[in-house]
């Protein structure tokens, strides 16, 4: 709750500091806290574009140390200030490319992939970090399997000459009838849209994203003034 009432009151004028409590908070013991510490410094970067440098500085050094919760976290914040600022922020990428094969959590997962299918014109082996995902598709819950097989898709539209067999291989395996029926079927409305029209095919799936907006929690005046008072 103190967490959730210091991003509220932070501003411009004071948005440093917090900064910097925020960055001491992401070396506790406590899992929980520093997962939502790094959500945080998310939402500052979303609110304050003055302290996005800062932030994504701070969410940098989160991703490339050891803990697997820190870098988990780092990676799914950081999708959302990609799609805030995008053309700022993209020298993260060779940072998250370098660690996702650390992440566990499925929605970590759905980030990283994500970022590998929106910028892999930017990042040069795209078809060598997805094949570990590929190799491990079946024994992924349907949400990160949604996302290989969009990714894979947005990567043949952009690339097509590297990653022809993965793309026949995750249609493949997406259409069996052991599948859950979610994954069967956009991976069937791929396959049809990528044999008919290529061109439509980019159109539907690779479009620019809208503008991100701050998602914090808001009080109501008189109660943030009470819990203020309350807050020592």
């Amino acid at each position: 709750q103190k967490l959730d009432i210091i991003v509220t009151i932070t501003s411009s004028m004071n948005v440093q500091f917090v900064l910097n409590e925020l960055n001491e908070y992401c070396n506790s013991v406590d899992v929980a806290f520093v997962q939502k510490s790094i959500r945080c410094i998310g939402q500052l970067a979303l609110r304050i574009p003055s302290a996005a440098p800062r932030c994504v500085d701070i969410l940098v050094e989160l991703v490339s140390r050891k803990a697997d919760y820190s870098i988990e976290e780092a990676i799914i914040v950081v999708c959302d200030i990609l799609r805030k600022y995008p053309g700022k922020f993209e020298s993260v990428l060779n940072s998250v490319c370098s660690h996702l094969d650390q992440i566990k959590a499925p929605r970590a997962k759905v980030a990283g992939i994500w970022i590998l299918g929106e910028y892999c014109h930017l990042i040069d082996n795209v078809d060598v970090i997805l094949d570990p995902f590929l190799d491990s598709f079946h024994d992924e819950q349907p949400l990160v399997q949604l996302q290989i097989l969009t990714t894979v898709v947005k990567v043949y539209i952009s690339k097509s000459d590297k990653v022809q067999d993965q793309l026949q291989f995750i249609l493949n395996e997406a259409t069996k009838d052991t599948n859950v029926p979610d994954v069967k079927n956009r991976a069937l409305l791929y396959w049809r849209l990528l044999s008919n029209d290529i061109n439509l095919a980019k159109g539907i799936i690779d479009f620019d994203k809208t503008t991100i907006m701050h998602s914090g929690i808001h009080f109501d005046p008189k109660v943030l003034e009470e819990l203020i008072q309350n807050m020592g």
